[in-house]
């Protein structure tokens, strides 16, 4: 399996949900923490890229084996929605 360390690197950082009480942090490196959410998931890598997207997957623990759940971010606008919640990366300051 490859992997597109670029976007990975591109993707990477805490996306937070609207009041912030939940929130999924992406390492470059494809280690995962989650606060909050229904799953705890633990790995994550860039299955493929395109115009304004890139699709995930995210990888959590089951009883026989892995299971892994596709999502897309929105590179555009830092956002990926999961359980049907939008998480953001928190906008840079300007200087």
């Amino acid at each position: 399996m490859q992997v597109d360390s670029a976007a990975m690197r591109a993707n990477a950082g805490e996306y937070r949900s609207y009041d912030g009480s939940k929130s999924l942090k992406l390492e470059a490196n494809g280690q995962v923490t989650s606060k909050k959410l229904q799953f705890d998931y633990t790995s994550w890598r860039v299955i493929s890229t395109g115009e304004g997207y890139a699709d995930i997957v995210l990888v959590r623990a089951g009883l026989d084996h892995e299971i892994e759940q596709s999502f897309r971010i929105d590179t555009s606008d830092h956002s990926l929605v999961i359980d049907q919640e939008t998480f953001r990366l928190p906008a840079k300051p300007k200087k």
